[in-house]
């Protein structure tokens, strides 16, 4: 019978080895180290002598620790002797004492005669050690290292008994699986009948729930642990007791533990067991505090303590934070989707969540767990680059490792293992590399290269080529890759790739691939179809003009999958637009070619930089993100000419989806202008979009357009008794001898904005006012008894008004405004708002024969614009010292105190005087207009502009970009911008108390960085936006501010699309709105119609006050209607 071997239990000194200690604390580690290891002192004898038993233990070993070789001890100083050793972070030392270790065939290992100066702290490298005579005299051991980190490695530490030349470690290899009552262990069988085996297994508890052990023997080579639970991590180790001194192995587990990789799907409430990954169970290491559409907030329990892995950095890092590094707190912490969490259990295991969408309700995270304690988690893969060798074998060359900061120790040993999909679904691995390789030669199965060989003859010869439904030369291998630590720990499952044996990059395999594959998208079934588009993407750029040629032809199946393929193969070309639009449906990465041979996955490029959707995504949505260069102006223009269309504007077929969805919005509000129908190509080309985009949200943009048309019927003035409600004040004085005049004989939109152009321009809010109370009583009665409710409500509403004029107060002017209950109303008032200010600001394009006129000598004089006072005019030469003087004129102007001066800019760049500084414009009235067509960018202007204090400006055909400042700042301003181009640092434009219209603008995303946000409004003032693209981020209407939107499109990227701050209020129409998370957020009201929202995170939260959406003309309401939210009766425009 072999001699006892010793573990000891969880507790005292023990007990240290299992807890992770905190570096930082070293007060408190001095005294544990006291109590682990004594140093030696001059009174001091011997340090503690190591046992006579053999010695079986794990040894944690922080950075600058010791561990005494005789006895198993970890402590701070140096131990007694000579027995120490030593880590530094990238090896173990202990001089004179590391030997190799030699391991025969029979699995009996001893110490060999190779003397090591050091052991590399790798997870897998081992070595023996031979004490010294002053310690215990032909005594050895051995080590392994079985996990490693930043800061620490864990070491299996084995002390052979006194006079032992071997010992063994039978069985060679222990296995976990979940099975029926329990958690079974199960080791190879030896040929020997009279094997027996001693069973152990340990409990790890939490701090002060106790040490429990389970020891029994078998003569099986397997054992069922019925009673294993899923609340704690159980220690196993087997050792077979008739063969000698024999040590065995060990492997910890936990029963009912989830797969890694799969996901886990929480609710408000759900208590997680982070062991486990199950739900709701006896164990509980976090709860849901808070769910939202694109949150939630976990709650660790029972001694949990979790930190927030920050996006970008170490929440897609390999390695979690120590607790001597960061302070892992007991409380509840947010979680964004694509963030990660990281968990310090109480047994002192750590636990790394993800949270990978949140659904309907629901969340779902994704864990990683290592029950040795280590920190360092592997993320899954990119999608490798892929060639093809000589002999037919795939290379798949993966992203190189991190390196340096520490990472070395865990990379080396990484290995690639490579899945494949079986006809059932299931996914089995294939291969692996060898430690640390980064490519992966993969051989297709012999009958699956045969079948895509003989399919390629057949495809070349015309021929069916193999049985009907195996595929032929268009059969596909489905891929993964996992990677994993030479300690065994694996990642979650890359995203999947597909490879395609009949392609061997030649002409003559690529044109039979192509031949076969159109004839199956033209008349072949749906699994054919399904094959064929698979494997005319991998081809990329190489099937190209066979699709393109495609899309002419007089099939319609043929011409849309053919469309398809061609936008999720885009190869380069303008980026798409971040966020929710431009994913679209799902995002897909072209093929390329590596070495001149065919390549599938990725980009083609090694390092695996582009990405293949995997099942699910955009395999399976049909469409993508436009990675194209001419890819939808291509399938726009082939369609159109299969359709004898003329070819439109360029901005129709433009690759940015954005500027597509734009020319729609603006070909409804050019037709809205004369409130006429939209003109018959602008028709057809809405069609063509609405069938043909390649982007899925300009499909749906082109079908609303078409559900919600932009004329309607034209009102005539009924003949009512105003003159008998006609005491309320000058307005309604006004407005009723108006209408006795004009009654039945004009068009009301018209008679309204002539009585709103008598209000001061200073006063926006009032007319606004004024005209929603004027449009719902023309709008209202039915009835004699209505018309008088009405007229009721108009009488108060502009007494109200006319308070509000003479003593300010919002409470008067918002009562005025509720008492407009008609939303139709409200929004023909901040349409007829917007035409008012236009034209009173002079707005529309100005050809450079009349900018010439204008500018005259260059010098300040009286020039006579038309239907306008005189004003002065002054023109500014670009090119060098461009901007230095355009700022001395802007000066000079302040000086003197001048104003309604227009300033006429002419091509060339601007400079700002300083870099990063803006052009400080005080002067009211000013017209800066660049010179040059509208959209040519003839003008650009280097810096940024701030207004203060200034009414009556206008900002007309320039290019503001700047990255040093925002592009326009307004302080207590009046400014109307038009055709302009802007670009800035932060947000792109400031609005601080101030009324701002922006008409036909575009807003950048900065050159570099993340977008800080297209428009911010706060502390009051109007912000008017027509005809415009808002592509630099959010719009956010803080404070009293208030904002319409019409025919705009809106790109918010990974922010919400629209903040209020819980006060502010918005009006959309014909718009659309994208973001990777909410539409509206903390609104105090709002009003859409005509919109389509493409928000991944839903189109509604949070919201303060009344959001009312338009039943007919919303689209992006997936989900039914949100909570914060009602749908009006009919839609408010009555179209």
């Amino acid at each position: 019978m072999a001699s006892p071997i010793t573990q000891r239990p969880l507790k005292g000194q023990a007990a240290g080895r299992e807890r992770f200690y905190s570096l930082a604390n070293l007060a408190l580690l001095v005294l544990a180290s006291l109590a682990l290891c004594p140093a030696p002192t001059a009174q001091d004898g011997p340090g503690e002598e190591s046992p006579p038993e053999p010695l079986w233990d794990r040894a944690w070993l922080p950075r600058g620790f010791h561990l005494d070789l005789a006895t198993g001890l970890v402590g701070s100083r140096p131990p007694a002797g000579t027995c120490g050793l030593s880590y530094d972070g990238d090896v173990l030392q202990a001089p004179g004492l590391l030997w190799e270790l030699r391991q025969s065939a029979a699995g009996r290992m001893s110490p060999g005669e190779a003397s090591l100066g050091e052991l590399p702290a790798l997870v897998g490298e081992a070595c023996a050690f031979r004490l010294k005579p002053e310690g215990q005299p032909g005594r050895w051991g051995s080590l392994a290292v079985t996990a490693v980190d930043g800061g620490a490695v864990t070491l299996e530490y084995l002390l052979a008994a006194p006079g032992a030349e071997s010992v063994g470690r039978s069985p060679r290899k222990l296995t976990l699986i979940d099975g029926e009552g329990g958690l079974r262990v199960s080791w190879p069988p030896v040929d020997e009948d009279s094997a027996r085996w001693r069973v152990i297994a340990r409990y790890l508890h939490r701090p002060g729930g106790g040490f429990r052990a389970i020891q029994t023997e078998t003569s099986a080579s397997t054992w069922l642990h019925g009673d294993a639970g899923g609340t704690a991590v159980v220690d196993y180790w087997v050792a077979r007791i008739d063969a000698g001194e024999n040590f065995g192995q060990r492997l910890r587990g936990v029963f009912g533990a989830l797969g890694p990789g799969e996901e886990i799907a929480l609710n408000r409430e759900t208590e997680v067991n982070l062991l486990t990954g199950q739900v709701d169970g006896a164990r509980s290491d976090c709860r849901v505090a808070y769910l939202s559409n694109t949150s939630l907030h976990l709650e660790p329990m029972e001694g949990a303590r979790v930190l927030s892995l920050t996006k970008g950095s170490t929440a897609s890092g390999w390695e979690v934070p120590s607790p001597d590094q960061s302070t892992y707190r007991e409380q509840r912490t947010n979680l964004m989707a694509g963030g990660a969490l990281a968990f310090h259990l109480a047994e002192g295991i750590f636990v790394r969540v993800e949270l990978v969408r949140v659904s309907a309700g629901e969340a779902l995270i994704r864990r990683q767990i290592d029950l040795e304690g280590g920190r360092v988690f592997p993320p899954p893969p990119d999608p490798p680059g892929v060639a093809r060798r000589a002999g037919g074998e795939f290379e798949l060359s993966f992203e190189d490792l991190p390196w340096g900061a520490g990472a070395g120790h865990y990379t080396r040993g990484v290995r690639l293992a490579l899945e494949t999909q079986t006809m059932a679904g299931a996914w089995e691995e294939v291969a692996r590399t060898a430690p640390g390789e980064r490519v992966l030669v993969f051989s297709p199965p012999i009958e699956e290269a045969d079948e895509a060989a003989s399919g390629q003859v057949a495809g070349l010869a015309g021929e069916d080529g193999a049985a009907a439904g195996d595929g032929g030369g268009l059969h596909l291998i489905r891929c993964r890759a996992r990677q994993i630590l030479a300690g065994g720990l694996g990642s979650a499952a890359g995203a999947s790739f597909a490879l395609l044996p009949a392609d061997d990059g030649s002409p003559r395999a690529t044109a039979a691939i192509i031949e076969r594959a159109l004839g199956d998208l033209a008349q072949g079934e749906f699994s054919a179809r399904r094959r064929a588009q698979a494997a005319l993407e991998l081809l990329g750029p190489r099937a190209r003009e066979a699709l393109e040629g495609a899309l002419a032809s007089g099939n319609p199946d043929l011409a849309a999958a053919a469309q398809e393929v061609l936008v999720r193969t885009g190869a380069g070309g303008a980026p798409a637009m971040a966020g929710a639009m431009g994913k679209g449906l799902g995002q897909a990465g072209g093929q390329g070619v590596k070495g001149g041979q065919g390549a599938q996955g990725g980009n083609g490029s090694k390092g695996g930089k582009g990405k293949v959707p995997g099942p699910g995504q955009a395999e399976q949505a049909g469409a993508s993100a436009f990675g194209s260069s001419g890819a939808a102006r291509a399938i726009l223009l082939a369609r159109a000419s299969a359709l004898d269309l003329a070819p439109p504007p360029a901005e129709w077929t433009a690759d940015d989806p954005a500027r597509r969805a734009l020319a729609l919005l603006r070909a409804k509000g050019a037709a809205a202008q004369w409130n006429s129908a939209l003109d018959p190509a602008a028709e057809s080309w809405t069609a063509l979009l609405g069938e043909s985009d390649p982007e899925v949200s300009v499909r749906q943009l082109a079908a609303l357009c078409a559900a919600a048309p932009a004329a309607h019927p034209r009102e005539r003035i009924p003949w009512r008794r105003w003159a008998a409600r006609s005491s309320a004040g000058d307005y309604l004085e006004t407005w009723g001898e108006f209408f006795r005049e004009r009654a039945g004989l004009v068009d009301r939109e018209l008679v309204l904005e002539r009585l709103a152009r008598e209000i001061p321009g200073a006063e926006l809010l009032v007319a606004e006012a004024f005209l929603a109370v004027a449009h719902e009583l023309w709008s209202a009665p039915e009835t004699w008894e209505d018309e008088l409710a009405a007229w009721g409500r108009a009488e108060l509403a502009l007494r109200l008004v006319e308070r509000y004029r003479a003593s300010g107060g919002p409470a008067l002017l918002a009562a005025a405004r509720e008492l407009c209950a008609n939303q139709g109303a409200g929004i023909r008032a901040w349409r007829g708002l917007a035409r008012q200010w236009s034209e009173r600001a002079g707005l529309g394009p100005r050809s450079e024969r009349e900018l010439g006129a204008m500018a005259g000598s260059g010098e300040l004089h009286n020039a006579a614009a038309p239907e306008e006072e005189s004003r002065e005019t002054l023109r500014i030469e670009g090119g060098r010292d461009g901007g230095a003087r355009l700022a001395a004129a802007l000066r000079e102007l302040r000086a003197g105190g001048r104003e309604d001066v227009d300033l006429i800019l002419g091509p060339g760049i601007y400079e700002p005087e300083k870099p990063g500084s803006a052009l400080v414009l005080e002067v009211p009235g000013l017209r800066l207009i660049g010179e040059g067509e509208p959209g040519s960018g003839a003008v650009e202007l280097r810096g940024g502009i701030m207004v203060g204090k200034c009414r009556g400006v206008v900002l007309e055909n320039l290019d503001i970009l700047t990255d040093g400042t925002n592009a326009l700042s307004l302080v207590m301003s009046e400014v109307a911008v038009s055709g302009c181009r802007l670009r800035g640092r932060g947000s792109c434009i400031m609005v601080n108390t101030s009324d701002l219209l922006l008409e036909g603008c575009e807003l950048l995303p900065p050159s570099s960085g993340r977008p800080g946000g297209s428009l911010l409004s706060s502390g009051g003032g109007l912000v008017l936006a027509r005809d415009s693209l808002l592509a630099a981020g959010p719009v956010s209407m803080l404070g009293e501010a208030r904002g319409f939107l019409e025919r705009c499109v809106l790109e918010a990227g990974q922010r919400n699309a629209i903040e209020g701050g819980r006060t502010g209020r918005i009006t959309l129409v014909d718009c659309l709105v994208a973001s990777e998370q909410v539409g509206l957020s903390n609104m105090a009201g709002a009003l859409l119609e005509g919109v389509l929202l493409r928000c991944e995170r839903g189109p509604l939260q949070n919201a303060t006050g009344p959001v009312f959406l338009c039943p007919e003309h919303v689209l992006g309401l997936d989900k039914g209607i949100p909570a914060g939210s009602e749908q009006l009766p009919s839609c408010p425009l009555v179209r």
